[in-house]
């Protein structure tokens, strides 16, 4: 079986997600603008800044930069990410923005070891979490979790985020 030069699918074009729209609006793209979509103009979020819990630690600093849409997050304690995440005291919480809905309530938890490298597991959501290096994904599980590095993708159900470390 010949392997493909992308191991995942091109992502949407711009203007697929409703998203997209908001974010024309508010940089004066109006070519893009359906104006069905001023009504949620004010409550446009995409992500939430972490709720710490009484268990997060602190680390080195993840970056992820959301392919489709180009937001940002860091993380700096551990945290669990998801579109409604519940840390039950294993860090702080990280609200994803999810159009389409292939991402868990509470999706993966990125956490840091005693020498600050960071790590992924997958908390047993639907659709998987998965490190892209090299053309390659690795599946993280809640028994295996793997390393994050700088450059590598994290693809959590159908996002993807680059990754970098400081």
């Amino acid at each position: 079986m010949e392997k493909p030069d992308r191991p995942f699918p091109e992502p949407p074009a711009f203007g697929w997600y409703p998203e997209d729209r908001i974010w024309a609006r508010q940089h004066g793209l109006t070519d893009y603008l359906d104006r069905s979509d001023l009504s949620g103009m004010g409550a446009a979020r995409r992500y939430s800044e972490p709720k710490h819990g009484a268990g997060a630690k602190s680390g080195g600093t993840v970056i992820l930069r959301n392919t489709s849409n180009n937001s940002i997050i860091r993380i700096s304690s551990d945290s669990v990410l998801g579109r409604k995440p519940s840390s039950d005291g294993r860090g702080a919480e990280v609200e994803l923005a999810d159009p389409t809905r292939t991402i868990s309530r509470s999706h993966a938890l990125i956490y840091f070891d005693g020498d600050k490298n960071a790590y992924v597991k997958d908390l047993g959501s639907l659709n998987g979490t998965f490190v892209i290096k090299d053309s390659t994904e690795k599946k993280a599980s809640p028994e295996a979790p793997v390393q994050l590095e700088g450059g590598v993708l994290l693809r959590l159900g159908d996002e993807f985020y680059e990754v970098s470390i400081e």
